[in-house]
């Protein structure tokens, strides 16, 4: 449909006088107060981000020229990017309890360091929403595990094998260990300061089974191969980790502008999805 010269003009006058009004509402919106908890950070500069002093491929790792990637980089950046401000990355925790004592402490404005929401920890410090899914999952020596060969094992099981010295396996102050604390108090399992030790020793033998989330498994055995010789993946059944951002208590303001961020960008990912993922990660 054709528009006469009257009508084309007509509508011309009607868009221009809607072009004033926009501004002036994007004016007032950028004249209003900022929330205070969010005003701190803008005039301090920076957002400061607690994380692991470790690397976890895909999430946040460190390259042979020293800079940071990963998922939760990606993120953390653009975060701080919406906000206005410079990223500070404050990498000194040396486990992922320590990441939530910092924030705890007011020691960083938010934790991002693929941490679990747990109830233990929401003790502490408030939390997002959770933005990534993961099954909880055990890696069993075919020989030391011998009695899991055709069957996985149930939680109550885990419990059970977890008395017995040198059979079960975990990382030192993570959400599993606590976890295996709340099961059975009395359990004899052995902790490792580190995830690749923990890994390691389960596929040498040194213990029967180990106890962690599905994407350090998986990136266990898509990184060695030969291992599944020797070891059994297992899925725990009705066991599911969800991994969201550690907040300090009382900045309820800065939680609801994270989530208000992550529902914007329609974050939510799966492990495949993590280990799948080619190349940069990208916000708009």
């Amino acid at each position: 449909m054709r528009l006469t010269h009257a009508a084309a003009a007509g509508l011309l006058l009607f868009l221009v006088s809607l072009a004033p009004g926009r501004a002036a509402a994007q004016d007032l919106l950028d004249e209003a107060p900022v929330m205070a908890d969010l005003a701190a950070i803008m005039e301090r500069g920076t957002l400061a981000v607690a994380q692991l002093n470790s690397s976890l491929p895909r999430v946040f790792e460190v390259g042979e020229n020293g800079e940071l990637s990963g998922f939760e980089i990606a993120l953390a950046e653009a975060m701080a990017k919406g906000l206005g401000v410079e990223l500070e990355i404050r990498r000194t925790a040396e486990s992922y309890d320590a990441v939530v004592a910092q924030v705890a402490a007011g020691e960083a404005d938010l934790g991002i360091s693929f941490i679990s929401y747990t109830a233990r920890r929401a003790k502490h410090v408030l939390f997002s929403r959770p933005y990534v899914k993961q099954n909880e999952t055990v890696l069993i020596n075919r020989v030391r595990g011998l009695r899991f060969r055709e069957k996985c094992p149930s939680e109550d099981e885990l419990a059970r094998v977890g008395l017995s010295e040198g059979m079960l396996g975990v990382q030192a102050n993570s959400t599993f260990a606590a976890q295996l604390r709340d099961l059975n108090p009395e359990a004899k399992v052995r902790t490792f300061d580190d995830a690749r030790e923990l890994l390691q020793a389960v596929r040498a033998g040194e213990i029967a089974m180990s106890l962690q989330g599905e994407l350090l498994a998986r990136l266990f055995l898509s990184n060695n191969p030969a291992a599944r010789i020797r070891l059994r993946f297992c899925t725990l059944e009705g066991l599911r980790d969800r991994i969201a951002i550690a907040v300090p208590p009382g900045r309820f303001a800065l939680l609801a502008w994270v989530n208000a961020f992550l529902d914007e960008q329609d974050i939510g990912l799966t492990v495949s999805e993590l280990i799948n993922h080619q190349g940069p990660w990208r916000f708009d």
